[in-house]
């Protein structure tokens, strides 16, 4: 069995996406100072001092992604 090893080489960026994804990129953030960007369609998701983009679904899905 061959195992792939890897060595992280700096910069290293962490992309959350949706909810779940936002989470981890903000705990891998302040965990291993990592940059993140955050990406969701809903404004809870993303953090206020973190970079991130906010997807406005609204004409898109109807009814809501909810």
């Amino acid at each position: 069995m061959r195992v792939m090893e890897f060595e992280l080489q700096d910069p290293i960026l962490v992309v959350g996406l949706g909810g779940v994804g936002c989470k981890l990129a903000s705990t891998i953030k302040e965990r291993f100072g990592y940059d993140c960007l955050l990406i969701s369609h809903d404004q809870k998701d993303l953090g206020h001092e973190l970079p991130n983009i906010l997807i406005n679904t609204s004409p898109v899905l109807n009814p809501s992604a909810y």
